[in-house]
């Protein structure tokens, strides 16, 4: 997989950020539902239908743990939607004519 990875052209943008993964493992480490209810700023939780059980459900437990969260699956590739898909839902949730809460799939 890693051999596919470094033949494709974004492999230069992943190299670039790869020192952040500890980051990002420290935050998910740490964000357990107790405090993800604490947040209660509103939250669009974006998944890919595409993306296997396992990412969905985590995008969906989430949103559940967010007191003022939905989540949204859209079309999409395993860990990505196109920015086609995405501006859409972005736009209705950030201007309030759509998402306000529950589930939503497009």
């Amino acid at each position: 997989m890693i051999s596919g990875m470094r033949e494709s052209p974004l492999w230069p943008a992943l190299e670039a950020t790869a020192h952040t993964l500890v980051y990002d493992s420290l935050i998910a480490g740490s964000m357990s539902p107790g405090r993800l209810a604490a947040i209660t700023t509103p939250a669009l939780v974006v998944a890919s239908e595409s993306s296997d059980d396992q990412l969905r459900n985590w995008a969906r437990g989430v949103a559940e743990a967010l007191p003022a969260a939905s989540a949204c699956f859209l079309p999409g590739t395993w860990h990505g939607v196109s920015p086609e898909r995405l501006a859409p839902a972005l736009t209705e949730f950030f201007t309030g004519r759509g998402i306000v809460s529950g589930e939503r799939t497009d």
